[in-house]
Formats: structure tokens, C-alpha cells, sequence
């Protein structure tokens, strides 16, 4: 068989830039300016992003980061967030934006500003060693690779003055409190070509241009210490307190007889004394006290019991007449001496007979005998009275009696018919009949003399009842009455000689 060959050129062109590269500006100031950084962009034709994260370290002894950030690209404004901060141990300035429609731009993205708190040259570094800190992403969220990331600087411009490092600090040789007539001796921090002025509450003290003061007087004392006509620095403010002698007054009261304790003296008397201490502050305390005496107190009383009563004195439970003492707190808190003089009343006793129901001091008896009944508080005295209580048996409820009359023989008579009810007993109808001998005696239905009680309502005839000759009587009324004495009288005419 044959042989094919074929010839030709293969160029192999120089590698491809990235996709994407971000580069931190350099910038230069003085201690205390506060510099713009610009961070810029440069995408490969072709690429977009739809996301941006990213990261920038810094020293922050030498580099104050502030978080809002100036000339922020229009591309990216929208959802745009920033700050500084600490995160996993690391000063950092952060940025973060993120859209779902990818863009394309070159040039400025925004400024970053930081203030200089230090001299020197200072590093700006992409965070690039950890994940997701300085990436792009398309609108999938898969990280554009081939990225590249130009870390910045900020130096110390050229003509800066010198920052002044010049220090003020105060060190007391002794207490700052003390009491009046003291002081303490102020030293200020020295150094080679430094010069002072001590302030008290802020106002300089004539005078007073050494490294020491001696401050007598309180207040609040600071130094201005000097390095150069620009060049000084304010102390903070040691309070100096100046405690002054104190007094105080007291009042104190005792009883008669009584000691009161005042420091080292022992007071029996009234009067003004003084002593003095060491107050709170340290200084002297000067206490002035005025003592009273409260005198003691006695006092008389009386009293009485019923016999076999107890009379409560104290703690004494006392029984029989006497004069007895207790001593008691009196208003003013001393004792107070009571006497008692106690008398001993005596009961009272009674005898009495009374007919069943018998009541006695609210309590009934029924039964005929004979009973002994307390009745408390009773007597004229107001002690108890003893009754002895005889009971005899109880008599009728209603008597009604018929009168004894006597007359010749075609005379009238008139006969009582009498009534007496018991305690407590009344009556609302009464029915009665008398008997008599028609032969010997001629009856007259009406009568006389009829109780006003029941002459409502009365009635009464003779006549024949069952074959018997009698008097009959009635009467009724709804409200019961109770009354004693004469009913009424019956009229007979003697018809023959004898007792009928």
C-alpha cells in the first residue's frame, strides 16, 4: 500500500488575560486625613457578572475603615451593601451586590475611604484565602473563573507634618481626699523640652507651670503638657476632695435612775454635752447632745369584785380585798407604779314561794319543790343573787264562782258570778249554765252589772233544757281577752223558804 503525508503551520497564540480582573488604587496622606481608594474593574470582552463578593484586609492600628463607600458605579447601585468590621478575627472592609440580570462594565466600581491613624506604608489585601470572599458569579451562581485581584496601598505623603505623639497624665504623691488643711503634692509626666500648665475645673492656674503642683483646695486638676507651640496634650482630670470638720446635734432621753452611754461618759443628768470622733470623711466629728430625764410615774385605782369573782391584776389573779402593787411601762416608756385597792362584794340571797309555772331569772319551773337559782349581776350591788325558789302546785286556769246570797221569800236577789284567770291565760267564747229548783227559786234572763269586756256580743236566758231549769250564758269574739272580777249578776226571785 501507499504512504499519505501532509504538511502545515499550528500557531499557538499567547495565554488569554483573565476574565476579570480588580485592582485596589494607591493612595498617599497625612496622619489624620482620611484618603479615597478606588477600586476598578476590567472584564474580557464577552463577560458579564451577575454577582459580586469581595473582601479587603487592613491593619486597624493604622487604618480607621469607614463603611459607606463614594462614586458608587450606576451599574451596580441597585442592591449594592457594604461595611467594615471584625469577621473570623480579621479587620475587613466588605462589599457584596447582586442582580438576576448579569451585567458588562469597566472602570471605576467605587471609592473606599480610610482615615491614616499611623505613618508608614499600609497594605491593602484581597481576602483570597478564604472561599467565596472575592469571587464573580454568572446569573446560574457559577463563580466566573480566571479572575485576577491587585491588592492597593496607603502611604505617608511627602511634606506631612509630623504627628505629635506627646502624652499628659497625672500621678498623685498621696490620698486626693483629705480633710481641711491638708493637701497632696501632683506630679505631671516628664520628658526632654516639655513644658506645663496645671488647670483646676478647667481654668488655668496662675503660676502654676512646673512638673509639681501641690493642690490645697478641691476641684478637678489637669496638666497641659507642651512639646512644641502645635504640639500638646490635656491630662485627664484627678478630683481632688477637701472633707471639711463636720457637726451634728442629737437628742437623747432617759428614765429616772437610768444611765446613758456617750462615748467615754456615763449620763445620769440632763443636760448639753459634747464629745468628738472620727467621721465617715476621716475628719474630726463634733456631736453635740442634749440629754432629758423622764421621770417615773405612779398612779391609784379601785376596784371591786363579787364574791368568788377573780379580779386580773398583771399577773397576779387576786380574790380577796386588799391593796395590792404592779409596775407597768408607762406613755413616756419609764415605769409606772399602779396601786390597786380591791373590795370584795358580797352575793345577795332570797327566799321565795311561788305557785307552778314559776319563772325565776328566765328560767320556768313546773314542778312542784324546792330549788336554789343563780340570777347573775341580779342584786342591787350588781353581784349575784341566790334564790331559793319554793314551788307549790298550780292552781286553775279560769275560776268562775257563783255568789252565797240570802233574802225573804218573794224577795229578788242578785248573785255574782265572778271570774279570775291565771297569768298568762285569756279567752275568746265563754259558755256556761246555771242550775236552780223552779219550784223554789223564779229566774230573770237579764242580767246586771255585765263586765264591759264581754258585753259585746252577750246573751243570756232562762229557761227549760233537756227537762232541766237552767241560766245559760254565752259569748264570742275573734280577739282573745283576759280580765279578773265580777262577770255579771244573775237575778232569782225566792219563791219558798230554805238553802237552794
Amino acid at each position: 500500500g501507499g504512504t499519505n503525508t501532509a504538511t502545515g503551520i499550528i500557531t499557538v497564540n499567547a495565554p488569554a488575560g483573565p476574565n476579570i480582573a480588580t485592582s485596589i488604587g494607591a493612595v498617599s496622606g497625612c496622619v489624620g486625613d482620611t484618603v479615597i481608594v478606588p477600586v476598578t474593574i476590567n472584564m474580557a470582552s464577552g463577560i458579564s457578572t451577575a454577582a459580586i463578593s469581595m473582601a479587603i484586609g487592613y491593619d486597624p492600628t493604622k487604618l480607621q475603615c469607614i463603611s459607606s463607600v463614594t462614586s458608587l458605579n450606576s451599574n451596580i447601585s441597585a442592591g449594592f451593601l457594604s461595611n467594615c468590621g471584625v469577621f473570623s478575627g480579621a479587620s475587613q472592609f466588605r462589599a457584596a451586590w447582586f442582580n438576576l440580570t448579569p451585567i458588562a462594565f469597566n472602570g471605576l466600581m467605587f471609592n473606599v475611604r480610610f482615615k491614616i491613624l499611623a505613618a508608614g506604608t499600609h497594605s491593602l489585601q484581597w481576602d483570597l484565602a478564604t472561599p467565596g470572599n472575592c469571587e464573580y458569579a454568572d446569573e446560574l451562581a457559577d463563580v466566573i473563573p480566571n479572575t485576577t485581584w491587585n491588592n492597593g496601598t496607603v502611604s505617608l505623603a511627602t511634606g506631612c507634618v509630623p504627628p505629635c505623639t506627646v502624652t499628659a497624665s497625672i500621678t498623685a504623691a498621696g490620698n486626693t481626699t483629705f480633710c481641711q488643711g491638708g493637701s497632696v503634692v501632683l506630679n505631671a509626666n516628664t520628658g526632654t523640652g516639655l513644658t506645663y500648665q496645671w488647670r483646676n475645673n478647667g481654668n488655668n492656674i496662675a503660676g502654676a507651670t512646673n512638673a509639681s503642683y501641690t493642690a490645697t483646695t478641691a476641684g478637678a486638676y489637669s496638666v497641659v503638657v507642651n512639646s512644641s507651640p502645635t504640639c500638646s496634650a490635656t491630662s485627664a482630670a484627678t478630683n481632688v476632695i477637701v472633707n471639711n470638720p463636720s457637726t451634728a446635734a442629737i437628742s437623747a432621753s432617759i428614765c429616772q435612775g437610768q444611765t446613758y452611754a456617750f462615748g467615754s461618759q456615763n449620763l445620769t443628768a440632763a443636760g448639753t454635752y459634747n464629745r468628738t470622733v472620727t467621721a465617715a470623711n476621716g475628719c474630726d466629728s463634733v456631736i453635740t447632745l442634749t440629754l432629758s430625764v423622764r421621770p417615773n410615774a405612779t398612779s391609784a385605782i379601785s376596784a371591786s369584785i363579787c364574791q368568788g369573782q377573780t379580779y386580773a391584776f398583771g399577773s397576779q389573779n387576786l380574790t380577796a380585798a386588799g391593796t395590792y402593787n404592779r409596775t407597768v411601762t408607762a406613755a413616756n416608756g419609764c415605769d409606772s407604779v399602779i396601786t390597786l385597792t380591791l373590795s370584795v362584794k358580797q352575793n345577795a340571797t332570797a327566799s321565795v314561794t311561788l305557785a307552778a309555772p314559776a319563772t325565776v331569772c328566765g328560767q320556768t319551773y313546773t314542778t312542784p319543790g324546792t330549788y336554789t337559782k343563780i340570777c347573775v349581776g341580779a342584786a342591787a350591788n350588781g353581784c349575784d343573787s341566790i334564790v331559793t325558789l319554793t314551788v307549790t302546785p298550780a292552781g286553775p286556769n279560769i275560776a268562775t264562782s257563783i255568789g252565797s246570797v240570802s233574802g225573804c221569800v218573794g224577795d229578788t236577789v242578785t248573785v255574782p258570778v265572778t271570774i279570775n284567770m291565771a297569768s298568762g291565760i285569756s279567752t275568746a267564747a265563754i259558755s256556761m249554765a246555771i242550775g236552780y229548783d223552779p219550784t223554789k227559786l223564779q229566774c230573770i234572763s237579764s242580767v246586771t252589772s255585765l263586765n264591759s269586756n264581754i258585753s259585746a256580743g252577750f246573751l243570756s236566758n232562762c229557761g227549760v233544757f233537756s227537762g232541766a231549769s237552767q241560766f245559760r250564758a254565752a259569748w264570742f269574739n275573734l280577739t282573745p281577752i283576759a280580765f279578773n272580777g265580777l262577770m255579771f249578776n244573775v237575778r232569782f226571785k225566792i219563791l219558798a223558804a230554805g238553802t237552794h
